[in-house]
């Protein structure tokens, strides 16, 4: 479940891909957010994202999130990060869906 400022994401993808940069206020966490939009190459902006070297960490603060959604921006225009990339190296499909089956197992028994 997916929601915009302009209510529920019926198509998550084509949402991220509608997008610039994606940022989430969630804390300490970040759910799949992180990985499905670098997945659509898209930088992700969020407190709780704290994979090292990212370039886009930030502290939960409107400063810091806003400072951070700058460089993201600044580097896109310069087409100097290559989120896509990034998942790719970073993050593994086969882990993710091994996570969520544990989330379904523990809610679906």
């Amino acid at each position: 479940f997916l929601r915009s400022i302009t209510g529920p994401a019926d198509d998550v993808v084509k949402l991220y891909n509608s997008a610039d940069i994606v940022a989430s206020c969630l804390y300490p966490l970040y759910a799949r957010t992180a990985v499905e939009s670098l997945a659509c190459g898209k930088p992700f902006v969020a407190p709780g994202y704290r994979e090292p070297d990212y370039p886009y960490l930030c502290e939960l603060s409107p400063e810091s999130m806003a400072e951070t959604i700058i460089r993201a921006w600044e580097a896109k225009l310069k087409d100097a990060f290559n989120p896509r990339q990034w998942a790719e190296r970073t993050h593994s499909a086969e882990e993710s869906a091994r996570q969520a089956i544990k989330i379904y197992d523990r809610y679906a028994a």
